[in-house]
Formats: C-alpha cells, sequence, structure tokens
C-alpha cells in the first residue's frame, strides 16, 4: 500500500503543475511580447527577471508562461533561459521545464538536463514534469539526466 503512495506522488506533482499551466494564457502573450523585445544575449537573464519579479503564489504560473514563451520565440535559446529560471528561482524549476518540453519535445532531455544544474533543484521534480510534458521522449529524458549526474560526480 504505502508503495502505491509513493508512485502516485510524481503524477500529483505534475497534475499541479499542469493545472497552471492552463491558467496563464494570457501570461504566455505578455511573456512572448516582453521576450521578442530582448536581444538574443539578454534573453536568459530577461527570463530569470520576469520569474523572480512575480508575485510569490504567482512564480510556478509565471514561470510556465516564460517556458512556454522562450521555447516559442528562441527554441536554440531555451536551454539556457530554463537555466536561469531554474538558479534564480528553484522551486520554478519543473513548471519552466515542462512548459517548454511541452513546446518543444524534441528538446526535452536537454531542457530536462538544464532545469537541474542548479544544485537546489530537485531532480526528481524535473523529471516527473518533463516526462509528463513529453512522455513520447521519456527514455531519453532519463537517460539525459542520469548521464548529467554522472558527469556531475
Amino acid at each position: 500500500m504505502k508503495t502505491k503512495w509513493i508512485r502516485l506522488l510524481p503524477l500529483a506533482f505534475c497534475c499541479t503543475c499542469l493545472s497552471s499551466f492552463g491558467q496563464s494564457a494570457d501570461q504566455i502573450a505578455a511573456a512572448k511580447d516582453i521576450l521578442a523585445k530582448a536581444p538574443p544575449a539578454e534573453l536568459a537573464a530577461k527570463c530569470a527577471q520576469l520569474v523572480a519579479g512575480a508575485p510569490a503564489r504567482e512564480k510556478v504560473a509565471v514561470a510556465a508562461a516564460v517556458g512556454h514563451a522562450v521555447a516559442k520565440v528562441s527554441p536554440p535559446g531555451t536551454p539556457a533561459a530554463v537555466t536561469a529560471v531554474a538558479v534564480r528561482e528553484p522551486s520554478t524549476a519543473p513548471s519552466v521545464a515542462a512548459a517548454a518540453a511541452t513546446e518543444l519535445p524534441n528538446s526535452a532531455p536537454a531542457i530536462a538536463v538544464a532545469a537541474i544544474k542548479s544544485p537546489r533543484v530537485s531532480e526528481r521534480d524535473v523529471r516527473a514534469a518533463v516526462v509528463a510534458a513529453a512522455p513520447g521522449q521519456s527514455v531519453a529524458i532519463i537517460t539525459a539526466l542520469v548521464q548529467a549526474r554522472g558527469a556531475a560526480r
């Protein structure tokens, strides 16, 4: 019985994260407008600044909006932006990574690895959120995270 609850925890976390994504259509549009005006060299810092400047109870939703927006505005810059947000606001790393992976499923492994670059980020939470966002890439995501963990040692 105890094992069932442990297996359900990541699912509950993902559902919580995914429900916040749907509430932020206006935030995605606003973030996309702001990020589209940012110079490419400042895009990652701008993403982190947007999330850090959000009220505490809205940080997760803003991070998700930023993840969606940066993936649309600059797909090649998405992993760097995810890292910047994760380093500045570690609690939002699963949300920003999952949102970006939703937009760029083929880049989900790189996005997941980018999200765990901060030592204060839970790899387990990021893995669950990104796999839920890009289930077709689950093996590649887990492999990339394991390799990143091995390289960090």
